[in-house]
């Protein structure tokens, strides 16, 4: 989209690059922390933080197999 497009819309940001980058900005949004239910957020947080590590350690073949079995 060009810039003019974007300020149409009200798109002031881009999407975070990564996993890591889109859960440090889940972690900062006060707003979604007050909509959806006390510790949804950081609960979520923690299993995708967990989740990430897993898969880190798993040799990529497994990991693309778990990855298409629950995603």
């Amino acid at each position: 989209m060009s810039p003019e497009e974007k300020k149409d819309y009200g798109i002031e940001r881009r999407m975070p690059a990564d996993i890591g980058s889109a859960l440090e900005a889940l972690e900062k949004d006060s707003d979604l922390k007050e909509i959806l239910a006390e510790g949804l957020v950081s609960d979520f947080v923690a299993m995708k933080k967990v989740e990430q590590k897993m898969l880190a350690d798993m040799p990529e073949q497994e990991r693309r197999v778990w990855l298409i079995e629950r995603y």
